[in-house]
């Protein structure tokens, strides 16, 4: 069993190894403690304290449980007590936390969104959205 994945998820019962995800046609879903490096074309759900580290502007993550994102370029899905930080493209919903110094996000539930940058935040609730720099707060509507 090698340390190290490339496009493949890790067996079950292997914790805390590294995967690489170039380009890659099948949805993966990668849990336990597993450090995931995203730098091509991919759609990888993240569960459990999975973390991943984002680079590539077409990547889509889905972030669930406690799985945290540190994304340079991308799009992210933030689900139940899930962390992001970076900037890109946000999905929040129910009690993650966001940290972005760029981009967008559209939030239907959140814990925090500390927004840097030229960062536009759309929100159901503007409740502990902190905004700071340059960044803005716009009207949510039905078509985002």
């Amino acid at each position: 069993k090698a340390g190290v994945y490339f496009n493949e998820e890790p067996p079950v019962g292997i914790t805390a190894r590294v995967v690489i995800v170039g380009d890659c046609d099948k949805d993966l879903t990668i849990g336990a403690r597993h450090k995931v490096y995203v730098l091509g074309k991919a759609h990888v759900a993240l569960t459990e304290q999975a973390q991943a580290t984002v680079n590539y502007p077409d990547a889509e993550i889905y972030a669930y449980d406690t799985a945290r994102v540190t994304m340079r370029a991308g799009r992210a899905w933030m689900f139940d007590s899930s962390s992001f930080v970076g900037r890109g493209r946000v999905y929040a919903h129910n009690d993650c936390r966001i940290d972005i110094s760029g981009g967008d996000v559209f939030s239907l539930g959140h814990r925090v969104i500390s927004a840097y940058g030229d960062t536009i935040v759309k929100a159901r609730s503007m409740q502990h959205v902190y905004l700071h720099d340059q960044a803005r707060e716009e009207p949510m509507s039905t078509d985002n």
